[in-house]
């Protein structure tokens, strides 16, 4: 392997994190979004990648909290997790969603079985010693999301010791941030198969395209990567399956990345909700001079209904993610975390700028960014149509149907 990945098996652990109680590392967690919260009107100005963010979370430890004591993390699961990932987000959320996948995948490698083992130790080392983010990198311009079925047109050729891996990937979450990418593409074998590769993201041959340029979530920097002919060793594959047999996703990265992803936008809709009291308090009305929008029934009585759905997310999260430290993840019940949370999420959306008025949409309006921010939940695979969907054919499947369901365990 070639750059500044090649002596990573044996870099020494520059960072070891004593285990504290998680009121520690959320305590952590809430001073870094108060601070992220003070640049984040200027990162979704410019939509650079919140590098510096990214920096101070490895610095703080809180990128190791998932890793196992055993080799130098705290130990947390995915309930530390997702409400690390929703605090972050509350000040900055493309912060909040680079660090959830890097989370995401973290958590596959400690309680998943699709990692080989030496692989995996291999990535928790050298997250011990760098600010080594890692994501996948599996959406394509043109097959879409796997999760709609269609077969990679990345292609990894056998060559001498190792793959050879040319394709083109869009949506790639801190794409210019990363320093592994999880590419996922089919093999040149005389029986094909559609496995994922980890690559180190400044090996020759990778380069990013600028592409991401949305209404929301904007410093995600969430670019295409590009892969003329990449070079990487011969057990740096993993997630294999033959070509032409349906994708089935591990119960276990299923219900850590819906959850995390879920959390990234709970903790925007606690921002917004935030900002909603704090206007209708300060918002004098002219009738009386002395009275606020906040002591109006009809305000009040928005407010109940946000405030039912906020604090029913996260007792759904936390329900989802204790289940899943207990050993109990359920894919099924992922997908319909995943579904109410989106739907509840959006509505939340409407609800806030029917309460703010004009206020609400004013570019000079914390709330303006809030909402455009949770408008992307819409815009993770799978949509909320694809889940029912999914779920229809899981609870009511039909009798010719011989292909294993992606949400059955």
């Amino acid at each position: 392997m070639s750059g500044k990945h090649a002596d990573v098996m044996t870099a020494p652990r520059k960072q070891r994190v004593q285990s504290y109680p998680a009121e520690h590392y959320l305590a952590l967690a809430r001073n870094l979004a108060d601070r992220f919260a003070t640049d984040a009107a200027g990162y979704d100005r410019s939509g650079a990648c919140p590098e510096r963010n990214l920096d101070l979370l490895f610095e703080s430890g809180l990128m190791a909290v998932t890793i196992a004591p055993e080799e130098g993390g705290a130990g947390g699961g995915l309930q530390l997790a997702r409400a690390i990932v929703s605090e972050i987000a509350r000040g900055e959320p493309a912060t909040a969603l680079i660090l959830a996948m890097y989370y995401g995948t973290h958590g596959q490698i400690a309680r998943g079985s699709q990692w080989p083992e030496a692989l995996g130790n291999f990535v928790v080392r050298d997250a011990l010693s760098h600010r080594a983010l890692i994501n996948a990198a599996q959406v394509e311009p043109e097959t879409g999301s796997p999760s709609h079925g269609g077969v990679p047109r990345t292609v990894a050729r056998r060559q001498g010791d190792g793959w050879r891996i040319t394709g083109h990937k869009c949506y790639c979450t801190g794409s210019t941030a990363l320093r592994w990418i999880l590419v996922s593409a089919v093999t040149d074998e005389v029986q094909p198969r559609i496995a994922s590769f980890l690559v180190p993201a400044d090996a020759p041959g990778v380069s990013f395209r600028p592409a991401w340029d949305t209404t929301g979530m904007r410093a995600t920097a969430s670019h295409d990567v590009i892969l003329d002919n990449v070079e990487v060793p011969y057990g740096h594959i993993l997630h294999d399956r033959p070509a032409g047999t349906p994708l089935v996703r591990e119960s276990v990265g299923t219900v850590w990345h819906f959850t995390l992803v879920a959390s990234v936008y709970h903790g925007v809709t606690v921002a917004a909700r935030d900002w909603l009291v704090q206007f209708g308090r300060a918002r004098r009305l002219n009738a009386t001079g002395d009275s606020t929008l906040f002591g109006l029934p009809h305000f009040q009585e928005g407010l109940g209904r946000a405030e039912i759905l906020v604090q029913t997310n996260e007792r759904l999260l936390r329900a989802a993610a204790r289940e899943a430290d207990e050993g109990r993840p359920d894919a099924l019940e992922g997908a319909l975390l995943r579904h109410a949370t989106t739907e509840s999420q959006l509505t939340l959306h409407a609800l806030f700028l029917e309460l703010a008025g004009a206020a609400g949409l004013s570019r000079h309006s914390t709330l303006e960014r809030h909402c455009r921010d949770l408008a992307c939940v819409q815009s993770h695979a799978p949509n909320s149509r694809t889940i029912r969907l999914m779920v229809a054919r899981s609870a009511f499947p039909s009798d010719g149907e011989r292909a294993p369901n992606p949400l059955k365990n």
